[in-house]
């Protein structure tokens, strides 16, 4: 994002945390098809959920509040974030209910650069600051958290998570 101290602040650079190939929960693979195609998607999606965070402070109620807020999904027949789900929030409600309505409204997610993208779950990991230094803060805290879950199980690196 351009503007570093406007609510929200999503930590919007795209960190896509599977390996080349990584297994699945079904027991099947995800395979990244191109990193520079994964490079390109990744600035794509970011610039889009960055666009979206903006635009939902006007549509939904309240400021959100700095924190991280997590929202793992599924993509439907369309492409479109569905069945979304909040894994982990320090933000609060307002925040929540920024994020959730950001992800719902991406597009072409489909278009990842992976194979099966409509078998694979997302994960999008927004941080919301006032300023440039707790969003550093939040973004180590974040890090940290993203480090102990791709260590936690085989299934959890199987992950295309959104945010960094």
């Amino acid at each position: 994002m351009t503007n570093l101290f406007k609510l929200p602040l999503a930590a919007a650079a795209l960190a896509v945390t599977l390996p080349l190939a990584a297994p699945a929960a079904a027991g099947k693979d995800i395979l990244v098809t191109s990193p520079t195609a994964m490079a390109q998607w990744q600035a794509d999606v970011t610039r889009d959920l960055d666009h979206k965070l903006l635009l939902a402070e006007r549509y939904t109620r309240g400021r959100p509040t700095s924190g991280i807020v997590q929202i793992r999904f599924t993509l439907d027949e369309d492409g479109k974030p569905t069945n979304l789900e909040t894994v982990y929030d320090s933000a609060g409600t307002a925040a929540r209910r920024s994020a959730s309505w950001a992800v719902r409204r991406l597009r072409d997610l489909d278009q990842a650069p992976v194979m099966n993208a409509s078998g694979v779950r997302f994960q999008a990991n927004i941080i919301f600051a006032e300023n440039r230094e707790q969003k550093t803060v939040l973004a180590a805290q974040l890090d940290r958290m993203e480090r102990v879950r791709l260590a936690s199980a085989g299934s959890e690196r199987a992950v295309v998570a959104l945010g960094s």
